[in-house]
């Protein structure tokens, strides 16, 4: 009987590995300015020692007049089953937007501490439920809040039709997540150069 190499040990771990850490959703968009493309959005779900993590990657570059405007971010959140654990999200702009480094962390039931680019501040009274970032994987339906791990609260959800929702942002920078069959298809953004438009790719 052969004995396993440490070679092929290490290997079969990594396959094991990768296999485990597969995203079990995954949604892509591209995002359009004036009818071109500028850049784009990944949303992931996936499992990893018994937690589910959710992650929100955006990168875009485009020009307004003659400057060059490239906004990046990043939104991270961790569940244990229903639960919601904790959240780490950043925003970095070069102009026309702060930048943002935020991280809410659950201490107990409806107790959480977050840090909010350095002001850290307890939220007491209310259990996250729902997240932004779960805007991507499943619909709003009847929900009048959510929370927002990028601005450290709780945000208003508007129905506008149906399928349709606005989430009222504090910067005053709303966003309108459109459905189609229970899976998000497009989301605009109202910013102070234009309206911001993501598009589900097929």
């Amino acid at each position: 009987m052969k004995l396993i190499t440490p070679l092929f040990f290490i290997l079969l771990l990594f396959v094991a590995g990768q296999a485990f850490s597969q995203p079990i959703a995954e949604a892509n968009f591209d995002v359009t300015f004036n009818d071109k493309v500028i850049g784009t959005v990944k949303a992931t779900e996936k499992k990893e020692g018994g937690k589910i993590i959710k992650d929100l990657r955006s990168n875009t570059d485009t020009k307004v007049l003659i400057m060059s405007i490239h906004v990046e971010s990043e939104v991270n959140a961790t569940y244990d089953q229903e639960t919601f654990l904790s959240g780490v999200a950043y925003r970095h702009a070069n102009r026309g937007a702060k930048d943002i480094h935020a991280t809410t962390t659950r201490l107990a039931a409806q107790k959480y501490q977050t840090d909010k680019d350095g002001a850290k501040t307890t939220l007491q009274g209310k259990e996250v439920k729902y997240c932004v970032i779960d805007l991507y994987f499943k619909e709003p339906k009847g929900l009048k809040e959510i929370y927002s791990n990028m601005f450290a609260t709780f945000v208003t959800v508007k129905e506008l039709a149906p399928g349709k929702y606005m989430i009222m942002n504090p910067d005053q920078v709303n966003a309108t997540y459109t459905y189609a069959g229970g899976k998000l298809m497009k989301i605009e953004v109202d910013t102070k150069v234009g309206k911001v438009t993501s598009v589900r790719k097929k």
